[in-house]
């Protein structure tokens, strides 16, 4: 894919910038000619240099609107955003003719809930979306609100929009993204999942793009335009064409100190130097450390590079249409990424868009008004949900549905104007907040880690943190006031949990615990009570021939929770309990089980798990019938330094460990895997003093159910579970989570249990992922 249209490039890009300078000192250049796109409300004019000119001009007009949005790009590697290399000619050009915003906010650090906000003027915490791709179903934006594209529809405006995301798909799911558009193009379904990221680049962008415009010219020509082109080049992994890899990587290599690597690192693949390097034997482990991140850098910044390139051929594109000079034209970023090493301070996050730090919140933002010759500059707070209440200001549309951003049209016409005291922004796995004032930030980790605060415009980096551990450098009352603003900001989410009527009436009683928090009310049960301190929810349901439904309300501040659940009468605990939509052994949530001395043990059980003494290690064996193929994951429970799984007897299964992925907040994961051709019998033991009597078995991506299990000889309780719900760090747990119950009612005796922001319900349905799927999440960031 990345060899379409590069032949002509050169020549292309060159006589482009050359003709976007000699437009920018052209006082009056030719009005457009067939009208395409100037406006059914207006004619075209004269070029103007002032944002008043152009903004009186723009009254009662319906001018083209171009949106071009880069996935994962950092403001501060721009020409225009003060990069010293120049990996962005075409965008400069923009920015010089152009409101460029040098403070503006993206709401989220993950793509689909960032691109949600763009698109409908709303937080995150408000429209809900926390999930990061649209995947096996998706969430649903609200009835209430309306996205950018069903607005314009609406006022008479050809929709068109094309996604580079390589794991968005063409289906006319029920989403902010997908809503509104004459046309919309995503990558092909057709091509095999594995190709779908090396087909997520700009050229095909573009041959997509083009293919939509030629639509447009054929179908609805005397209509005005909105084209929303999103790019995804500069994303994890960064493979940018050969021509543009080592462009920068001198520059990158020097400022690292690591530059006598450079002539044989060139001789590298793209895809082999990770390896490479890390087999280098003439650099240390300091070095070889800081040639990773010089060549990651330099790849970065040459995808911008690349992406810019193809821009200056969609802008020329427009031009050849007549459209771009006539067009209102907006540049967005969704959010941006870490290229930090570890000389941060903080564990290693580069190349990611983990965690609230500058790098990935500080975005571009640039608008260009039709006709606008001269550029602007304003330093004042902006975010990217301010986007949609300034088209509909500027066109005069109907203010409603709900947008939350603000308007920019007051820093339009002076850049020295304030139009917000404070912005919001928030990770993608409903953990994190952050708020930006003019001159501070403060960053609530979440999780019960301590708030960090700096001085933002001065410490780009986020080095020097006010809130320190022996003291801090601003007032008691200061920090008061920004935990005020971060609580009635955060969500006022709920658990909500749905009992379903069985054959006979049953009674449930529930335990939840909350870590590092508190709840604050439980409603619809028949009985409840709140431990001492509120970090347990004690709660009884009877059902009998009519739903439950209960309420559990946390303080917001973790949804890190613990759930034990007895049931007496009902189906068995594991089958009938859903997180969301799907059944809880297919989650990534722990189960932990009782025993029960009274029932008969299952004569040949899967799972065998046997302490060998009171406060030591534990083993765990599982039987393996031969037939279908095998995957086992084994996992501590919860995991203390100096525990691990050891492997006593494998079966003649392969053996892979991954730390860090999977279930959060767990230890190293042992894989063992087989073609099923023969019965296999595994042994492992739990090295230290465990927590908890049980070490985490699941097998072809299921838990055993409790029938399959025996701890210390005893059978194990079918009426009774326990599951840890942690935060969603994994991409599987926050898709899960943030769900309703499934749509007219579960199967009898279902118990569903989701979690909703507000009053608003969510519907996602990620099914069970396959491993394919799940690794191209890992690949691209969204799984850990």
């Amino acid at each position: 894919m990345r060899t379409l249209h590069r032949r002509v490039e050169a020549a292309l890009i060159a006589g482009f910038v050359l003709l976007l300078a000699a437009c920018s000192q052209d006082a009056a250049p030719a009005a457009t000619g067939n009208g395409q796109g100037a406006g059914a409300r207006g004619s075209g004019g004269a070029e103007h240099g002032t944002a008043a000119a152009a903004l009186d001009d723009l009254a009662g007009r319906q001018p083209p609107i171009v949106m071009v949005m880069i996935d994962t790009l950092r403001a501060d590697r721009l020409g225009c955003y003060g990069a010293e290399l120049p990996t962005s000619p075409v965008i400069d050009d923009l920015a010089a003719r152009s409101h460029r915003f040098t403070a503006n906010t993206s709401q989220c650090n993950s793509t689909f809930p960032s691109i949600t906000s763009v698109m409908t003027g709303l937080y995150v915490k408000t429209h809900a979306n926390y999930v990061a791709v649209p995947i096996e179903g998706s969430a649903q934006l609200n009835p209430e609100y309306a996205s950018l594209a069903e607005r314009l529809h609406d006022d008479g405006y050809y929709t068109a929009g094309v996604v580079s995301h390589p794991l968005w798909v063409d289906d006319p799911i029920d989403t902010a993204v997908r809503r509104g558009w004459d046309a919309y193009s995503a990558i092909s379904q057709e091509i095999p999942r594995e190709e779908r990221v090396a087909a997520a680049e700009a050229g095909y962008t573009n041959e997509r793009a083009f293919e939509l415009l030629d639509r447009y010219e054929a179908e609805a020509a005397d209509r005005p335009l909105f084209l929303w082109v999103h790019y995804f080049d500069p994303h994890t992994p960064y493979t940018p064409p050969a021509e543009y890899a080592d462009r920068f990587l001198e520059h990158h290599a020097a400022a690292l100190g690591v530059e006598r690597f450079v002539a044989r690192l060139r001789t590298v693949p793209l895809v082999e130097r990770s390896a490479w390097i890390r087999a280098l034997e003439d650099a240390n482990n300091r070095e070889r450390s800081d040639l990773i991140l010089a060549d990651a850098r330099a790849q970065y910044d040459a995808e911008i590079a690349y992406n810019d390139a193809r821009i200056g051929e969609l802008f020329e594109r427009l031009e050849r249409m007549e459209l771009l000079d006539e067009a209102l034209i907006v540049f967005v970023a969704d959010h941006g990424e870490n290229m930090e090493g570890r000389d941060s301070g903080r564990r290693n996050i580069a190349f990611t868009h983990e965690r609230l730090y500058e790098p990935v919140v500080a975005t571009p933002l640039m608008v260009r008004l039709p006709r606008q010759t001269e550029g602007s500059v304003s330093a004042s707070l902006t975010q990217n949900i301010d986007i949609v209440p300034t088209i509909v200001d500027l066109l005069d549309l109907p203010a409603g549905p709900r947008m939350e951003g603000a308007s920019l049209r007051p820093l339009l016409v002076d850049g020295r104007a304030t139009l917000h005291e404070r912005v919001f922004t928030e990770s993608s796995d409903n953990v994190e907040r952050a708020l930006r004032t003019h001159a501070l930030k403060y960053i609530e980790p979440g999780l019960g880690e301590k708030p960090e605060l700096y001085r933002w415009r001065i410490d780009r980096v986020e080095q020097d943190d006010l809130i320190s551990e022996d003291g801090s450098s601003v007032s008691p009352a200061k920090i008061a006031e920004f935990e005020r603003a971060m609580g009635d900001f955060r969500p006022k989410s709920r658990i909500g949990v749905e009992f379903q009527p069985w054959t006979r009436d049953y009674e449930v009683r529930v335990e939840v615990t909350v870590r590092d928090g508190r709840f604050l009310l439980v409603e619809g049960a028949d009985e409840f009570e709140l431990s001492e301190d509120g970090a347990v929810a004690r709660f009884t349901v009877r059902v009998t021939d009519a739903v439950r439904e209960v309420q559990v309300l946390p303080d917001g501040k973790t949804f890190e929770l613990g759930w034990r659940i007895e049931s007496t009468g009902a189906t068995p605990l594991q089958s009938s309990i859903l997180l969301g939509r799907t059944p809880i052994e297919r989650t990534v949530v722990a189960p932990l089980y009782d025993t029960d001395p009274t029932a008969a043990v299952p004569e040949e059980p899967l799972v065998r798990l046997a302490h060998s003494g009171p406060g030591t290690a534990h083993e765990v064996a599982i039987d393996v019938a031969a037939g279908a193929p095998v995957e086992i994951e084994l996992r501590p429970a919860e995991t203390l330094y100096g525990e691990e799984l050891v492997v006593l007897a494998d079966g003649g299964l392969a053996v892979t460990r991954a730390s860090g992925r999977g279930m959060v907040n767990q230890g190293t994961l042992t894989r063992l895997a087989g073609d099923g051709a023969a019965a296999a019998a595994v042994r492992v033991r739990f090295d230290g003093n465990p927590a908890t009597k049980l070490v985490l078995v699941r097998r072809d991506g299921a838990w055993p159910a409790p029938a399959e299990f025996t701890l210390d000889g005893r059978a194990v309780r079918e009426d009774v579970l326990g599951f840890q719900f942690p935060s969603p760090g994994d991409g599987r747990i926050a898709s899960t989570i943030l769900a309703a119950p499934p749509d007219g009612g579960g199967a009898p005796g279902t118990i569903a249990i989701w979690l909703q922001s507000s009053d608003t319900r969510m519907s996602i349905d990620t099914g069970n992922l396959d491993p394919a799927l799940v690794e191209e999440l890992r690949e691209l960031g969204y799984v850990r």
